[in-house]
């Protein structure tokens, strides 16, 4: 076709015979056989294989040549693209040889491969002529089980000259400014559109609220039509491929690293549909950034031995290389499904990177909180609208676990407020649906048991929201003692009770965590009392109400401490989350505070409680950084209470040695030297000691040995 306006146009390096013949663009290359123009017409799709080899950048493939079915099969394809890698050729992941024996898997046998997300390949169908010239990727379709074909090649940019123009509707493809406007229109959801929420009425949400007054329902939410497929160039996708990203494990280590995800991980944080995500791995379809990102997550629930035999150091080394794949993933823009990105970001926000959290859960979980708002997952309503799933409500309510614990861990404000939010808190309707029987092997036995207690986990977090917005504010009032005794009362409300004995480790680690939350939150409902009483005491009972809130603290760290103590003893420790040493935080404070009694038996049974916390803590440095940079923190704040109380008792005894003297020669009383602002039962010169241990986190100095481990 001969270029109009003085324009030249590229021919596209793989055409069908039909666009070929009508000299029309063909998107063969991103959507696989049949292309757009031939699915539109309806009829037969052939590929036309090109003679000449013009693209000399192109990634391998591994293809199966029996198969007939797949389009860029290797007796198809062009001689470049059959050349076939292992996973010895990838530069930071040399495990070759290690999956020879695997059983057959999309997923399993492919290394160098690349995949497309659903997503991807449904937006690449729907881009059809609209897309503009750039390379991309294409997933041969390919049937056998083993194998699936990779093509690497370039779209011309050739304008469309369809005959049927006239008579056929193409999808919507919408310009990137689009989306305002079409929020106006109420469209349900469908493979062609994806969720937008325009905002509520202080912002252009108001619009809605003028053009359509009568309108169904209270909701801005929307779903517009698809925006382009911004492919990526040649140099990305060999640039992602030169990091690992297309080389996964092998597939003994994946099935592993799946099952220990939905084990251990999923049932304290259902951010993922088990249904959705087994149909789409089983057939090769899984985000890759997703399947990393959940990779990272499990390996701390894996065995040793699996990674060992796997040429990895250490769970901790194969997790520093998923997230750095996952992370690679993440800034190429390789995700466009808003749902999968938010899910594969706050699952990354379990990588503790530094002290600086740079790269950290308070950075990641900040991006999940971002990404939600523009698809409005903050403001569902109940019922939900058509297109909207209960899987949203799941996300809206673990970012917002998260984002709790982790401002209470690092005494940070939060960044998410309730009362700018509509989502209803989950319930048993929210429950995914069961696994059909092929998948049931990944999921625990007690898994209806688990989402119960995920949900009355969700209902302490909601209180111990409260708790940090009400009691650790600078300029509000403080709270009174019915608000105190409420939020206590609420969260007792939500306590399990022993189980039987015979309950299994999955179980038994959910329930000794879950009691680690609760009486995480106690210590942080009382714990600004220690030196304060609440608003409406009286004068003549403030010091009664200090001693009361001592009390409460001390009684929920030996709670805590006893929970500590039975998970090391039925060796639950290796199963703890990531906010496991967040919620350990608060009672070793606790005990911290009780060693500079002046009391014996509470300074002994302190020290006792505070080993036993610590040695816990030592064994979560092995899968979790976090954990190495709490015990260092807290090791050292123990040398440093142990050094002054050894001080304070020198200095004391040289006190009443001089007021005796004094005494015996001038006949005047000693005056009391206690600081009055400490509990009863204090020493004075702790006082200040443990400002700057309420908040583990907060000012954290980093540590050399951290960059050389995860």
């Amino acid at each position: 076709m001969p270029p109009s306006h003085g324009r030249s146009y590229k021919r596209a390096h793989v055409a069908c015979k039909a666009c070929n013949s009508r000299k029309v663009r063909c998107t063969i290359t991103l959507s696989g056989p049949p292309c757009a123009n031939c699915a539109v017409d309806n009829i037969p799709c052939e590929m036309k294989t090109r003679k000449r080899r013009r693209n000399t950048d192109i990634l391998p493939a591994i293809s199966d040549p029996g198969t007939q079915e797949n389009p860029m099969s290797l007796e198809q394809t062009p001689p470049a693209t059959r050349l076939c890698t292992s996973q010895s050729e990838s530069p930071h992941w040399d495990t070759s040889g290690l999956a020879k024996d695997c059983e057959p898997s999309r997923w399993g046998q492919m290394t160098d491969a690349v995949r497309l997300s659903p997503d991807h390949s449904q937006q690449a169908h729907n881009a059809s002529s609209a897309t503009s010239s750039r390379d991309t990727i294409v997933v041969g379709h390919n049937t056998d089980e083993s194998d699936i074909g990779v093509a690497f090649d370039a779209e011309a940019d050739v304008p469309r000259q369809n005959d049927h123009q006239d008579e056929v509707e193409t999808p919507p493809i919408a310009n990137a400014t689009s989306a305002w406007a079409e929020t106006l229109e109420e469209h349900e959801s469908d493979g062609n559109r994806v969720p937008f929420y325009p905002g509520d009425r202080r912002g252009p949400a108001f619009v809605i609220d003028i053009c359509k007054p009568q309108r169904s329902t209270d909701s801005n939410h929307s779903f517009v039509a698809m925006p382009s497929l911004e492919s990526l160039q040649p140099e990305e996708i060999e640039y992602l491929r030169w990091k690992g990203c297309f080389s996964l494990p092998p597939h003994p280590l994946q099935e592993a690293l799946i099952k220990a995800y939905f084990h251990h991980a999923h049932s304290f944080e259902p951010v993922l549909d088990p249904q959705d995500f087994f149909c789409a791995y089983s057939k090769g379809q899984l985000s890759l950034l997703l399947l990393w990102s959940v990779f990272m997550c499990a390996a701390t629930f894996v065995e040793d031995s699996l990674f060992f035999v796997n040429l990895f150091e250490s769970p901790l080394t194969f997790k520093r290389h998923a997230f750095q794949r996952a992370k690679t993933l993440y800034d190429a823009d390789y995700e466009k499904n808003k749902v999968t990105l938010i899910q594969s970001v706050f699952l990354m926000g379990h990588f503790y990177a530094d002290a600086e959290d740079r790269l950290g859960p308070w950075h990641w979980n900040g991006i999940a909180i971002s990404l939600s708002h523009t698809i409005g997952i903050h403001m569902l309503t109940s019922p939900a609208r058509n297109g909207i799933r209960p899987l949203w409500r799941r996300i809206w309510w673990c970012i917002y676990y998260r984002e709790v614990w982790l401002s209470m861990g690092q005494g940070r404000p939060m960044r998410i407020s309730l009362d700018h939010c509509s989502t209803p808190m989950p319930g048993l309707y929210d429950t995914s649906p069961s696994c059909s029987p092929e998948y049931q092997h990944y999921a625990p036995e007690e898994l209806g048991i688990l989402f119960g207690i995920w949900l009355k986990l969700i209902e302490v977090t909601r209180i111990m929201g409260r708790i940090l917005s009400l009691n650790y504010t600078i300029k509000g009032a403080r709270p009174s003692r019915a608000i105190i005794e409420r939020d206590e009362n609420e969260i007792r409300a939500n306590w399990i009770h022993d189980g039987n004995n015979d309950q299994s480790p999955v179980l038994a680690s959910h329930v000794y965590q879950y009691r680690l939350h609760t009486q995480a939150a106690i210590i942080a409902l009382y714990r600004p009392f220690l030196h304060e009483a609440p608003d409406g005491v009286p004068d003549d009972e403030q010091d009664g109400w200090k001693e009361f809130a001592n009390s409460k603290l001390r009684t929920a760290a030996a709670h805590a401490t006893h929970a500590i103590n039975c998970m090391m003893a039925e060796d639950l420790i290796k199963f703890s989350q990531t906010i496991a040493v967040l919620t350990i935080s608060p009672p070793i404070q606790i005990h911290l505070l009780e060693m500079a009694s002046s009391k014996s038996l509470s300074n002994k049974l302190a020290k006792h409680n505070l080993a036993l916390c610590l040695l816990a803590l030592d064994e979560m440095r092995k899968s979790y950084v976090s954990a190495d940079a709490a015990y260092k923190l807290f090791d050292r704040a123990r040398i440093m209470v142990e050094k002054s109380l050894g001080e304070d008792a020198v200095v004391s005894r040289d006190l009443v040695a001089a007021a005796n003297s004094s005494r015996e020669a001038q006949g005047i009383e000693t005056s009391e030297w206690l600081d009055d602002s400490m509990p009863v039962g204090h020493e004075f010169a702790s006082v200040g000691l443990f400002s700057a241990l309420w908040m583990p986190f907060a000012n954290l100095i980093p540590d050399e040995s951290l960059e050389s481990s995860f």
